[in-house]
Order: C-alpha cells, then structure tokens, then sequence
C-alpha cells in the first residue's frame, strides 16, 4: 500500500493497527515501521517454522503485539502477546490465489474484533482464503490476461 512512511500519523489517530507486510518486507522498513503497528501480517511461505518464529520474534520485539506469518501449504503461526499459536490450512479446488492473503487477514481480524481466540481467529482466516482461492481474481470478476498485455499497459 505503500503507506511505510505514514504510519506514525495513522498509528497516532488509530485504536489499533494492522499491516500487512505480504512477502515484500525487508530488515528496513520493518524497523521503520513496526513501532507504529499493533498487528503485523507477513507471507514467509519457502522456509522453515524455525525461520518463521525467528521473523515473528524479530518483529514482536520492535512493537507489535500480535505478529502472524502465513506460510502457504504450512499453514500459519501467530505470536500473541509471547504466546504461540498455529493454525492449519483449508483444503480448495484452486482456481486463483489472487486475494488469498487479503481474504486470510480480513478473517482473522474480523474474528479478534468479534471476541475469537486466536486459534479460532487463524482457522477463519485459512477457511477465507481457501474460499478466495476459488474465485477467478481477488472479487470473483477474473479477466483473461497475457505477458503480451502487459508489456503493453507498462510501456
């Protein structure tokens, strides 16, 4: 979203506040902007759980109370509060994953606000993004597409 250097301003104004990082973080703008965050979302899906809980302790350690990383095919882990938690993923005839994250976090934090566990939390949000999954695009509204037009639309 590009919003790393507005944070402080939105973190100020905000009750709480998440962030999702998805796989484009780097050491920088974590430290950046971590301190601003309540939640933090991050992808880290082709490395191992020790790697993981490393990233998510790294991350709790400059703010955030609440980091969760999605691993894909692994499931996800989340660190609430020091606590550990691990959810699991949901089984979906994959049409598209466009979307899938946004829909896991989207979840995820509709079931917090409503007062959920975090492993009931992380089970909802696997079930959202399987269910994204089957979508054509991230809404259901898929559109053909090629490498073709796409050096077009860039140029």
């Amino acid at each position: 979203s590009e919003l790393g250097a507005d944070l402080p301003a939105i973190g100020a104004a905000a009750r709480s506040l998440s962030f999702d990082y998805s796989e484009r973080w780097t050491p920088e703008n974590l430290a950046a902007t971590l301190p601003h965050v309540d939640i933090a979302f991050l992808s880290y899906p082709r490395v191992d759980e020790t790697d993981c809980r490393r990233l998510a302790e790294d991350c709790a350690a400059q703010g955030p109370g609440t980091v969760v990383v999605t691993r894909g095919l692994e499931g996800s882990i989340a660190l609430v509060e020091g606590a550990w938690h691990r959810g699991g993923v949901v089984p979906a005839r994959t049409l598209d994953t466009l979307g899938a994250g946004d829909g896991f976090i989207t979840a995820f934090l509709m079931a917090r606000l409503s007062g959920e566990p975090v492993e009931a939390a992380l089970a909802a949000g696997a079930a959202h993004a399987a269910e994204v999954c089957t979508w054509r695009g991230a809404f259901g509204h898929g559109s053909p597409w090629t490498s073709d037009e796409h050096r077009e639309t860039v140029a």
